[in-house]
C-alpha cells in the first residue's frame, strides 16, 4: 500500500494517493519501514501543487500572521505540543509537509539480540564514569553478532553534554553536535571502535545509549545501556 501511495502520486492520481496515504497512516505496523515511501509521496505530490498564489492565516500559539505565497515560495514554522499551528481562510491550493522527532525511552526500544553493542569509558587505563576537568576519556564501543547474514551496520553514539569529541584511532565519518557516527562490518577484524573525548563541563550528565542498526534493514538494531557520568571540578 505504501508503494501504491508513491505510484499514484507519480502518475498524477492525487485523490487516490491521498486515500492510500491516509490508510497507511491509520493502520500502522511496527515492522514497516515507510520513510522512503513517504519521501517519494512528498516528491511527486509537490509536482501536483498549483503554481498559483496561495493566501492563508497561520496562528501559532497566540500569534496570528497573514501569509501570501507565490510560485516556489514556502512558509515554515517551528512548533511543539504546547505551541501548535492552525491554518484558516485558505485561498488557493495549499500543500504542507510536517516533520517531527519522537523520543523513545530505552526500555521501549525494540531490540534484536542477534546484534549487540556495549560502551565503556576509560581514563588512564581505568574504566570509570567519574571524571575530572582536564581528563581525556577513551570511549570504546564493542560489537557482537550471532546468526546474522547482514554484514553492514551503522553506529551512532551520543556523547553526554560534559564531553566533546577529540580524536581517536578510528575517526568517525561524521560528527553532528554530540552524535558520533561510524560504519562497521561483522567481517571486520576489530570487534570494537574507540575514540577520545575531552571534558568540557563539570556536573552530572545523562549518557544516551549508543545505537547499532543494519544499513538495509534498520529493524535489526540494538542499543547499549544508558548511564550517568559525573565530572568534578579540578581543584588546586
Amino acid at each position: 500500500t505504501s508503494l501504491g501511495v508513491v505510484l499514484a502520486a507519480a502518475v498524477g492520481e492525487r485523490e487516490e494517493a491521498m486515500v492510500l496515504r491516509d490508510y497507511v497512516y491509520k493502520n500502522p505496523n511496527e515492522d514497516d519501514v515507510i520513510n522512503l515511501y513517504e519521501l517519494g509521496y512528498i516528491k511527486h505530490s509537490l509536482k501536483l501543487a498549483s503554481p498559483n498564489q496561495v493566501k492563508f492565516k497561520a496562528k501559532i500559539g497566540n500569534t496570528e500572521k497573514d501569509v501570501e505565497l507565490g510560485k516556489c515560495e514556502t512558509f515554515s514554522a517551528l512548533i511543539n505540543a504546547a505551541n501548535g499551528i492552525d491554518l484558516s481562510e485558505v485561498e488557493g491550493d495549499l500543500s504542507a509537509v510536517v516533520y517531527y522527532d519522537q523520543s523513545i525511552e530505552p526500555s521501549q526500544f525494540k531490540k534484536d539480540d542477534r546484534i549487540q553493542i556495549t560502551r565503556t569509558y576509560t581514563v588512564n587505563g581505568v574504566e570509570t564514569t567519574n571524571f575530572t576537568e582536564g581528563d581525556i576519556v577513551r570511549v570504546r564501543l564493542t560489537m557482537n553478532s550471532e546468526g546474522l547474514s547482514e554484514k553492514y551496520f551503522k553506529i551512532v553514539d551520543v556523547l553526554p553534554s560534559g564531553l566533546k569529541v577529540m580524536s581517536g584511532s578510528n575517526m568517525p565519518y561524521n560528527v553532528y553536535n554530540q552524535e558520533v557516527h561510524y560504519g562497521w562490518s561483522t567481517e571486520s577484524y576489530n570487534k570494537y571502535i574507540q575514540y577520545y573525548a575531552t571534558v568540557v563541563n563539570s556536573g552530572t550528565f545523562y549518557a544516551d545509549p549508543a545505537k547499532i542498526y543494519n544499513y538495509s534493514d534498520p529493524s535489526i538494531a540494538n542499543i547499549s545501556d544508558p548511564e550517568f557520568i559525573s565530572i568534578k571540578t579540578l581543584t588546586n
